[in-house]
């Protein structure tokens, strides 16, 4: 038995305790009060037994152990009392024997000792207290009688039943819960690791190519030799982080020729968050020398675990709702802050500068819902039971409820208890939606008591009662702690104040209805606590075995990935990263070569999952004849999913995904379009080429913009226009080329952008 199995095991054990508690001592006395109802000796010797047994069976819950035997031996005596009734009435027999109350509750535990054995007992058992009550109430009302307690032992049993079940499935169920969630850390990983990979490229790798590039023939500047060597260690996975990283930015800013005040307290301990925050920042002070027009800076905030960064300046600012982030700023900012939990907060207007916050705070792998979704589908089966237990009070109380002198008052009171039981089994629990219940359960309480004529016989008088336990015990079990048993004595003590005030006994209720409805309720709520108890030990297990696991599976795809990107990224742009690394003397045509390698790099960046062997030296011809071609990466519109998996076709993939087929789908008419459009287009011609790295179908668009463009590309556009996949529209001087909105998305769906 596993421990969240023993927790269940336990509680269940404290209510089957609970239930002969309550019992016992309404028989004794009743005995007492009785005396002459059985043979001397017979009720007191039973008392004596039952009491023994419910003694040790506390010690044994109290003490974590098993309760088991002391339960099992009251049950064997309860059927074997029953049993010998025939032979044991004394010669002042009463209509209801004493010792019923305490054996029948004896038969309602028997699922304790064998949810199976108590199949038999539960009818037999109900059998003999219906012989027992002929002789008084006639053979149809004992008959109803007997399968009342029937049903209320079958109860019993399906609670034991549904429990057991339940308790062994919470494994099960917390762990795939956290498979879930773990599924989710990985491709959250995979997506964090391809744009920090991303965002190294763009950095590193395309600025040393672009500052070499662009030096010319002569000596490799320092700053295209210092890039390079990042780029190169980052590959050998040897990055050196000894500086802080407030001596990182300034020591950048420096190289750009800024003037920078920082003012940052703490670091970042977190490898992964530090490296994202400080190349974010680094990247935002190159935008700064590069487009605010003047050399002064700042950076504040404060580094921890969470942390702030505010990187502004008094320069030429932007309008970011009319200009959309540069690769620049999506890659190397906005991607790469989103990979690790954090975010980047622009904000700037023409004339008035520039601030950018980044924020960021530890992440957390946990599932969806912590709330154990099982807790309905262990309680609705036993209302089903409760259903048969409302239908019998109503039906055994029709002789007090239609005696009243408005019955039609009874009938909205039967009314309202169904209504009170449904909606306490199938209502979302929430903090304060048990107050209306409670209110419906009062007035169900308060309106037959008042209602009761003076002379009711005590026979059923109290059916509401026993009508209202299944409503009780779904708000025991459902909603908040102590609200259930609240309820139920609340119940009672407006029952006892009625009777008082109208001259019955104040006691009368305490003869087996209020019993019943004290254990439903305390019973609901220790299996409640005790599957909440056992749900939160076997969450905290898997949580600490996911986390080991992820922790492991977090180095590996970090491994995995790192080594894919760099055999990629070394094979494309190793040597030349190593030639600028060394220093030396550039040539003219190595500089301008730098420069096509750094194109060709960008445009991978850009449009992973577009881009083939056919294609970049498609794009490398039309640059050479001095046409002018954009690749820009589009971001993909929120809430549409996807974690990169058209990363696949790019030359620096992670080798997880080869682009999924709507990606693919979509790739193949934007190549066949710029292979038909390229060596065509006349130099000075601007091709301006629009991709989703996320590579989801329709997101993309070719366009072509140039003096008497349109008619040059004359037999181009014809062309085009003979694929049923493409969209082609044009004036003189510019072209337009989407992916037709019929085959935008695939299985007929319509993209919203059509």
């Amino acid at each position: 038995m596993t421990p969240h199995e023993a927790v269940v095991r336990r509680a269940m054990s404290w209510v089957a305790t609970g239930v002969i508690l309550l019992n016992l001592p309404l028989s004794a006395l009743r005995s007492a009060a009785y005396p002459g109802a059985y043979v001397p000796g017979f009720a007191a010797g039973v008392l004596a037994l039952l009491a023994l047994l419910t003694a040790w069976s506390l010690a044994a819950c109290a003490r974590g152990r098993s309760a088991d035997v002391p339960l099992g031996g009251i049950v064997a005596i309860s059927c074997l009392a029953l049993a010998a009734h025939a032979w044991t009435i004394g010669p002042q027999p009463v209509a209801y024997p004493p010792l019923l109350h305490v054996l029948g509750g004896g038969m309602v535990i028997s699922a304790m000792i064998g949810v199976r054995l108590s199949l038999v007992i539960i009818p037999l058992f109900a059998a003999g207290v219906a012989v027992i009550r002929a002789p008084d109430l006639g053979g149809g009302a004992a008959a109803l009688e007997a399968t009342l307690l029937a049903v209320s032992g079958l109860v019993g049993a399906a609670c034991v039943n549904l429990f057991q079940r339940a308790s062994r499935t919470v494994n099960r169920t917390v762990e795939a819960t956290w498979l879930l969630a773990e599924d989710s850390a990985r491709a959250a990983r995979r997506a964090s690791e391809r744009e920090r990979w991303d965002g190294l490229v763009h950095d590193k790798v395309l600025g040393a190519l672009r500052i070499a590039g662009r030096s010319g023939a002569g000596a490799v500047p320092t700053a295209a030799r210092d890039l390079a060597g990042q780029a190169l260690a980052a590959f050998r996975g040897d990055w050196d982080h000894a500086d802080s990283s407030a001596a990182q930015w300034r020591r950048h800013a420096g190289q750009l020729g800024l003037r920078a005040t920082i003012d940052v307290d703490g670091e970042i301990p977190d490898r992964d968050v530090r490296d994202a925050v400080v190349a974010a920042v680094e990247e935002l002070l190159s935008n700064v020398s590069r487009h605010s027009g003047q050399d002064q800076v700042s950076i504040t905030g404060r580094l921890g675990e969470s942390g702030q960064i505010v990187v502004a300046d008094s320069g030429r600012g932007f309008a970011p709702g009319r200009t959309p982030p540069g690769t620049g700023l999506a890659t190397s900012v906005i991607a790469r802050m989103r990979s690790v939990g954090g975010r980047a907060e622009i904000r700037s207007a023409p004339g008035r500068g520039t601030r950018v916050a980044l924020r960021w705070a530890p992440a957390s792998v946990t599932p969806a819902s912590e709330e154990p979704e099982w807790q309905l589908r262990t309680f609705a089966p036993m209302m089903a039971l409760g259903a048969v237990v409302l239908v019998i009070n109503v039906v055994r109380g029709y002789g007090q409820w239609s005696a009243v002198a408005t019955p039609s008052v009874s009938v909205l009171v039967i009314a309202a208890i169904v209504a009170v039981t449904g909606t306490a089994t199938f209502l979302r629990p929430t903090a304060s939606n048990w107050r209306p219940l409670v209110a419906t359960v009062a007035v169900c309480v308060l309106v037959p008591a008042l209602a009761t004529p003076d002379g009711a016989p005590l026979d059923w008088r109290y059916w509401y009662l026993g009508a209202l336990t299944p409503a009780i015990a779904a708000i025991a079990y459902r909603f908040r702690p102590g609200v259930g048993v609240a309820t139920d004595l609340g119940a009672w003590l407006a029952v006892t104040a009625v009777d008082t005030i109208a001259g019955r006994p104040f006691w009368a209720s305490l003869a087996g209805t209020v019993t019943v409805l004290v254990a439903t309720s305390i019973g609901a709520s220790f299996m409640r606590r005790g599957m909440d108890d056992a749900w939160r030990r076997a969450n905290d297990a898997a949580r600490e075995a996911t986390r080991i696991r992820m922790a492991i599976a977090d180095e590996a795809e970090r491994e995995r990935i790192a080594a894919t990107r760099v055999a990629a990224l070394d094979a494309a742009v190793g040597p030349e990263l190593r030639s600028i690394a060394e220093g030396g003397t550039l040539s003219a045509e190595h500089a301008r070569d730098l420069l096509v390698l750094e194109s060709a790099v960008r445009d991978h960046l850009a449009a992973p999952g577009l881009l083939d062997g056919d294609l970049v030296s498609a794009l490398a011809a039309a640059r050479a004849r001095g046409v002018v071609v954009d690749v820009v990466a589009r971001e993909p519109a929120a809430g549409s999913g996807g974690d990169g998996a058209g990363d696949g076709a790019a030359g620096f993939a992670d080798g997880d995904s080869a682009g999924d087929a709507d990606g693919a789908a979509a790739a193949e008419p934007y190549r066949a379009a710029l292979a038909t459009l390229l060596p065509a287009a006349p130099p000075g011609t601007r091709v301006r080429v629009t991709w989703d790295p996320r590579g989801s179908a329709g997101r993309g668009t070719v366009s072509a913009v140039g003096e008497d463009v349109g008619i040059a590309l004359a037999r181009v556009i014809d062309r085009l226009r003979e694929r049923p996949d493409l969209d082609v529209s044009h004036d003189e001087d510019a072209l337009l080329v989407m992916l037709s909105p019929v085959l935008a998305t695939p299985a007929g769906r319509t993209s919203p952008e059509s």
